[in-house]
């Protein structure tokens, strides 16, 4: 039953706000329309609403009782005044002898008004000259209908105006994809199954330096080189399973000559009854990425030549250095023997100094030939037990943990793919340093792993002197080092040696202390 609503106008100083109210897409979408009735007779305009009413299609009916009401009304092109709701209809029934302003005249001012230009006018008369009708048609109405109104006649209107915007909708909707195509950076082309081409947009132009006029009616072939003809037939038999093919990255020559590399994404194009009739391509150039990728590819190649001769020097200057270091320590050993009562106390303490600092500088060279080789060894991940490497790390470092009277307590520690040398120098590093750098307490050492979903966890804790916060960051670096050499011995490298290991495990290491020297955590992350 349709809602009739009588004197629902806004006075013409009213404030207007956009409104969504009934809106014409929504009254077409349920098959429910609103239509608004202007008449000055209070007799017609009730015979009218009576046969308005018994439509199954109209939801709302509004009644006017004069064009300046209508014409107030429309001027907003919807809106809110006070608490009445104003709207657009879906229709408009408007007499045509009026008082003061005519239904012709407001006919002429509605198809002028860019708001209710589309609306269909059904103009209502008593009069059934043609020259009515001529006169009517030629000001925009949609239909000149003898009074009393005829439900079949305005379901006519209503029909052929759904069909008019429908089909206007379906037309720009057309024109923008078109524009959308034409204006993409990348090259779009439709062919049907057989490989016939039937669009080619200007970055296919581009591309590949053919027209559209020199493209379309073409096999689709006559761009695809001779061995990688197989290909087209793939594609079209994915195409008619209905399967996209997705980045695939291929070649395509151009007029010429010249390969193109490209990237293909491919959509199979249906009819109105589902069924693929052809193609639709999206091909991308990809040579600026090759050419990246290339110099990138060299790069790689130069980088790994000057680790590869890095490596080698620092064997070779280890070498070098660390054979004449084992002599001056050796003539120092015979010094000491064979006339050591003879050097006197000043003599003994100089040969005792030279000693200590040759064997410093031994475990400055071994330190960074470990450090370099972090750097540059070519190694391989494979799955360790790390538990088996800790193991094998404390036998090492049995002399330390004795000296010092150190308790080590290595929790689980998983099977990783990890690069055994870095894993190892990294173990090595953290757990020596947590026995040296302890305080008046006999060191205590726990080594604990967690799963952490994409990364091993691993914690290193010891109840030594702790890192003050500022030097927290900065102990990672090559030789920094928060205790003198007489203090602690060490090259101040092992740390750095630390870092740059768990990065090459694509990790990350940071450490914590609690304030007042109650021991350090160090914490670092092995990617799985």
């Amino acid at each position: 039953m349709a809602t009739v609503h009588k004197g629902d106008i806004a006075a013409s100083n009213d404030s207007f706000f956009k409104s969504n109210a009934y809106p014409d897409s929504m009254a077409r979408k349920i098959g429910q329309y609103t239509v608004f009735l202007v008449d000055d007779s209070p007799d017609d305009r009730s015979l009218a609403v009576e046969t308005l009413k018994r439509s199954p299609y109209i939801y709302n009916i509004h009644c006017f009782n004069s064009s300046e009401e209508l014409a107030i009304h429309c001027s907003s092109g919807g809106g809110y005044s006070g608490n009445r709701v104003h709207f657009l209809p879906t229709i408009i029934l408007l007499d045509i002898h009026m008082p003061k302003v005519s239904g012709m005249d407001l006919l002429l001012d509605l198809k002028k008004n860019p708001l209710t230009k589309d609306i269909p006018v059904v103009m209502l008369t008593n009069d059934a000259s043609p020259e009515t009708a001529e006169a009517a048609h030629r000001l925009g109405a949609s239909a000149c209908v003898l009074k009393p109104v005829r439900l079949d006649r305005i379901h006519e209107v209503i029909c052929a105006g759904s069909a008019w915007h429908d089909n206007d909708k379906a037309t720009h909707l057309q024109g923008l994809l078109a524009a959308i195509v034409e204006s993409s950076d990348d090259a779009i082309i439709s062919k049907s199954l057989d490989g016939v081409i039937t669009s080619w947009n200007t970055s296919a132009e581009r591309m590949f330096g053919y027209t559209s006029a020199e493209a379309v009616g073409k096999n689709i072939s006559f761009i695809i080189p001779a061995d990688r003809r197989e290909e087209e037939t793939h594609i079209v038999a994915q195409l008619r399973e209905g399967k996209r093919v997705m980045h695939f990255e291929t070649m395509r020559v151009g007029k010429d000559g010249r390969n193109v590399d490209i990237s293909l994404t491919i959509s199979p194009v249906r009819d109105a009854a589902g069924l693929v009739i052809g193609g639709s391509a999206i091909a991308q150039d990809i040579a600026g990425r090759r050419a990246v990728e290339a110099q990138l590819s060299r790069y790689m190649q130069a980088l790994e030549k000057s680790n590869l001769a890095l490596s080698e020097y620092a064997h070779t200057v280890s070498h070098d250095l660390k054979a004449p270091l084992r002599r001056v320590v050796q003539y120092c050993a015979l010094l000491q023997e064979e006339v050591g009562d003879r050097l006197g106390a000043d003599g003994t303490e100089y040969v005792a100094r030279l000693v200590v600092q040759t064997t410093r500088l031994q475990q400055l060279v071994d330190d960074l030939l470990s450090y370099a080789q972090v750097l540059s060894a070519r190694e391989e991940r494979q799955e360790l037990d790390l538990n088996k490497v800790m193991r094998e790390i404390t036998e090492s470092l049995d002399c330390l943990i004795a000296e010092n009277r150190a308790v080590i307590k290595i929790g689980d520690l998983p099977v990783a793919r990890v690069y055994p040398l870095r894993i190892r120098q990294l173990f090595q590093n953290l757990m020596a340093n947590a026995i040296k750098y302890h305080g008046q307490e006999d060191p205590a050492v726990a080594a604990e792993c967690v799963d952490q979903d994409k990364y091993w966890l691993f914690s290193i804790r010891d109840n030594g002197m702790g890192v003050p916060e500022e030097y927290r960051a900065t102990i990672f670096k090559a030789f920094e080092r928060l205790y003198s050499e007489e203090e602690i011995g060490g090259s101040g490298l092992g740390l750095a040696i630390c870092a740059k290991a768990v990065e090459m495990h694509g990790g990350r290491i940071w450490v914590e202390s609690a304030p007042g020297g109650t021991g350090s955590i160090f914490f670092f992350t092995l990617q799985k």
